[in-house]
């Protein structure tokens, strides 16, 4: 992707970084310094520079929060809850 390229013609709802680890620590430090134009609520799968899967994120606008889970409990259909933790 260029520079000239419109951002939103690439747009897939997740967002994947690939980052060192100067750049982990600052992501988790600074998170609202880097933000690569994402939209809010788009998904952020972080990887190290090994490409390993390290953490699941949300953009909100003023930084991440943890991509989380909820079990949903029912009468019908008792409890339930995603198969895999992993979004891949």
């Amino acid at each position: 992707m260029s520079i000239d390229d419109n951002w939103d013609d690439y747009y897939k709802g997740f967002f994947e970084m690939q980052l060192s680890d100067t750049e982990l620590a600052a992501l988790y430090s600074y998170p609202e310094a880097i933000n690569y134009n994402l939209k809010v609520n788009e998904y952020v799968l972080v990887y190290n520079w090994q490409h390993e899967l390290v953490d699941k994120l949300v953009y909100t606008g003023e930084g991440y929060r943890p991509l989380s889970y909820k079990d949903f409990d029912s009468e019908q259909l008792g409890c339930i809850r995603p198969l895999s933790n992993d979004p891949q």
